[in-house]
């Protein structure tokens, strides 16, 4: 399929035989879009569960198992 052998062990003249060749080539331009269309869709979930998580937290009077685990503030 008219192809073309270029041989590769100058490198200037393989430059220009390769740009040659691209001019030779029809151009065509390409259109481009950016799609960014996003449904929030389980943001409600997630505020849900971050609101009960600190309601456990901060709120409940005793601490839960995995909190006393925790030991952020390296208390004996």
């Amino acid at each position: 399929g008219n192809g073309v052998y270029i041989d590769g062990t100058i490198t200037a003249s393989v430059i220009e035989k390769l740009k040659e060749e691209l001019s030779g080539i029809d151009k065509v331009e390409f259109e481009s879009q950016q799609y960014a269309d996003f449904e929030s869709q389980f943001q409600w979930f997630l505020g849900f569960g971050l609101f009960f998580l600190f309601l456990d937290i901060f709120y409940l009077e005793k601490k839960t198992a995995w909190l006393k685990k925790l030991n952020l503030f390296n208390e004996q």
